[in-house]
């Protein structure tokens, strides 16, 4: 798994998935690319979701499955949230994801 904002690789630890229909504050783009053992575990994933029907995917779950699977560090502090997809890439064993993500808002 490794994520790019902006075009800038950052460290998965940085990042959080975060699902919001309006994402706010909105204020960046992303590309998450999801790595598969073998076409297998891809294609089970994409059928579960129905991945290859964008519009009809619950954005919702598909973000809670993305946050079982995300990489846990207790001592990173996120710095955004990826908040929605607006295309997804596949591969023989990956998931290319783009969307909006924002920074974690703190006071």
């Amino acid at each position: 798994m490794e994520v790019f904002v902006d075009n800038h690789l950052i460290p998965i630890r940085k990042v959080c998935a975060f699902y919001q229909k309006e994402p706010f504050p909105g204020n960046h783009n992303y590309t998450l690319r999801l790595n598969f053992e073998n076409s297998t575990e891809l294609e089970k994933v994409v059928t579960r979701f129905n991945l290859h029907e964008i519009d009809s995917v619950n954005w919702s779950t598909f973000f809670l499955y993305l946050t079982a699977h995300w990489p846990f560090d207790e001592n990173a502090t996120a710095n955004y949230f990826i908040n929605n997809v607006q295309e997804i890439f596949f591969s023989d064993y990956s998931i290319k994801l783009h969307g909006v993500c924002s920074d974690v808002l703190r006071k």
